[in-house]
């Protein structure tokens, strides 16, 4: 995959109706907002009170922002 080939047909193809300013700048990337998301999911809740005890705990960790979504979702994917 050929990013700078993939940048320029973008630019190439709206040039037209953006702004220098805009297709002339470094890519800025874009990440998802998954402890966001996660946070205010129901089921992370259910983790909360599970009968295991690490992944509550886990969960409580991940809630107060001690610990990476990504863990606590790998933990719940080894548990199931």
């Amino acid at each position: 995959f050929d990013q700078q080939l993939a940048k320029g047909l973008l630019i190439s193809s709206y040039q037209d109706l953006l702004p220098k300013q805009i297709w002339n700048r470094k890519k800025m990337g874009f990440s998802f907002p998954m402890q966001k998301w996660l946070k205010s999911n129901p089921f992370i809740m259910q983790l909360n009170t599970s009968k295991n005890p690490s992944i509550a705990s886990f969960t409580r960790d991940f809630l107060k922002g001690k610990m990476h979504w990504s863990k606590l979702v790998a933990l719940y994917l080894v548990e199931k």
